[in-house]
């Protein structure tokens, strides 16, 4: 090998243009041969050619090149080992693309396994994280092992049974404030809004409805879930419960009265129904008083406090019957309700047909699923109306006249 011999030939800055088109093939995986060009040639740049091949070049147009016979001089002179190894000695190694994308695509499957991991063990974000683990926003943001676990931990306590944001972001990750923001909160945040089927948030309105959603709150006791006609027992909150029951009022339970614990026992083997307008439940103590059947009411998305108060009574064999706006709004909300265990009440497309009939209203929003009945999300969109829960309140009162006490 005769490095000055090599340098003189190839490695000055009037060859310059020939090593890039080198290297270019060599990262693109691409077999070093066949002619390259350059356009716009300078004098000394051709001149390199014509000491290289010993031969003179075009005075005019662009200057071409053939690998092979670039190949074959250093084989035969300067570098037996030929023109890509020689183009390695005078610029350093070429990184193959294809290689690197390999290793990065390794890197980041090693990374995301205690997620892969996680999933398995909580199908609860199966779907999220089909959609997320190779989204750009994901590797853009999911960048090192301890960001990581703390997800993993945080991702493993939810859905939470009331806890607080602080207290669950303490017990979690050790950081009562890791949950406040940055990117640890916005990947929670993001699952969680991808799970209740809404925009990612983009405020703390929108934040606090979607951690809401599963039952966590900033604290325990602003967030509220209206009740009525729920039969007590002999603990303080059972005995508060049926003295309103039996003064036909509402209650308004906080995050801390649903912790503290609902009585169940006189709801199993009954239906809760749970409704998205107050004015469904309002309705329901005028024409019921006493012998109201139980009910929530919402009173629109779920607050932390009506998610941890469903999800509680489901688990304790409760059964519960949903209602809300056929709006892509109130379709959204029933999504929500229905993965916390409830069933859908005239929630059907037959359903929606005859409402629309007689107090359809312009629909507004984006389309959503509805797949407990999937016809009915493109029945809505097909015919472009929307129907309040205040329209069929007639029909809702009749349902709960069967269940009425009295």
């Amino acid at each position: 090998m005769n490095d000055a011999r090599l340098r003189a030939l190839l490695g000055g800055p009037d060859a310059a243009w020939l090593r890039r088109r080198v290297r270019d093939r060599i990262a693109a995986g691409k077999p070093v041969a066949g002619a390259v060009a350059l356009r716009d040639a300078s004098p000394a740049e051709r001149e390199v050619v014509e000491r290289l091949l010993g031969r003179p070049p075009r005075t005019s147009g662009s200057l071409s090149v053939r690998l092979e016979d670039v190949d074959a001089v250093l084989r035969r002179g300067a570098w037996p080992s030929g023109l890509v190894d020689a183009v390695v000695h005078l610029d350093g190694p070429v990184p193959v693309r294809a290689d690197q994308a390999a290793a990065a695509q390794a890197a980041w499957v090693a990374l995301l396994g205690p997620l892969d991991d996680l999933v398995l063990a909580h199908p609860w974000w199966a779907d999220w994280w089909a959609t997320a683990r190779n989204s750009p926003a994901a590797r853009r943001t999911v960048r090192s092992e301890e960001l990581v676990a703390d997800l993993c931990a945080v991702l493993a306590a939810l859905p939470s049974s009331g806890e607080a944001l602080g207290t669950l972001a303490q017990r979690t990750v050790r950081d009562p404030h890791a949950l406040d923001g940055g990117a640890l909160a916005g990947l929670v945040v993001s699952a969680l809004a991808h799970v209740a089927g809404v925009p990612v948030p983009v405020n703390a309105a929108e934040r606090r409805v979607v951690w809401a959603s599963a039952g966590v709150a900033l604290d325990d006791v602003s967030s509220t879930v209206l009740v009525a006609g729920f039969p007590g027992d002999e603990s303080p909150t059972g005995r508060a419960l049926e003295s309103w029951r039996l003064a036909g009022l509402p209650t308004v339970l906080t995050l801390r009265h649903v912790v503290a614990g609902v009585p169940t026992s006189g709801l199993v083997g009954r239906v809760v129904h749970v409704c998205e307008n107050p004015v469904v439940l309002r309705a329901a103590l005028d024409e019921f008083g006493p012998a109201t059947p139980p009910l929530v009411c919402l009173a629109g998305r779920p607050s932390a406090a009506g998610s941890v108060l469903l999800r509680s009574l489901a688990d304790n064999g409760v059964r519960l019957r949903y209602h809300g706006d056929l709006d892509w709004g109130g379709l959204s909300i029933a999504g929500s309700v229905l993965a916390l265990g409830a069933e859908a009440w005239r929630l059907s497309v037959a359903d929606y047909r005859d409402a629309v009939r007689h107090s359809g209203r312009p629909l507004r929003g984006n389309p959503v699923p509805t797949p407990w009945d999937v016809e009915l999300a493109v029945e809505v969109e097909r015919v472009g109306m929307g129907v309040d829960e205040e329209a069929v309140l007639a029909e809702l009162l009749a349902d709960l006249s069967r269940f009425a006490t009295g």
